[in-house]
């Protein structure tokens, strides 16, 4: 019974260490200086061929949109909410009966702040890809640390 039970074990760790976590989407940070005081804080998407990334502007009932969240503290403050470039696409899903937002290949997405003096502003990133050809779809997340001087 043991022997079984160490096979079996050992059979599920060869499978596990064989998975690949599957990352369709790849992100570069960049930050415009504006003024002494305001920053565009960029985040751009790299998107792998036959995947799209949702975006953050569609009605609730759907596939999981993006979301950027940029944790608080006292030295910022946000001006306006993310921009998304180009224009996503828009398309009607019918499995969730809405229009959905999305991007294929690549997009970038800012957001402008004011700071009060040097910082540090921690973005979170969450949202949902998806393969345009298998309909296999995946969460993804990434974080950065903007340094603003």
């Amino acid at each position: 019974m043991k022997k079984i039970s160490l096979i079996i074990i050992a059979g599920l760790l060869a499978l596990v260490a064989n998975s690949q976590i599957i990352t369709p989407v790849e992100w570069v940070y960049r930050v415009k200086n504006i003024s002494e005081s305001e920053f565009e804080l960029q985040a751009f998407a790299i998107i792998d061929k036959s995947w799209h990334l949702y975006g953050q502007y569609f009605e609730d009932g759907g596939p999981v949109r993006l979301k950027f969240n940029f944790v608080k503290n006292e030295m910022f403050s946000l001006t306006d909410s993310v921009i998304e470039k180009p224009n996503p696409i828009i398309e009607r899903d019918e499995i969730f009966n809405i229009d959905v937002h999305y991007f294929i290949g690549k997009a970038m997405f800012s957001q402008k702040v004011k700071i009060n003096k040097p910082t540090e502003i921690i973005l979170l990133i969450e949202g949902q890809a998806c393969n345009d050809k298998t309909g296999m779809c995946v969460m993804v997340s990434d974080t950065h640390v903007f340094l603003l001087k």
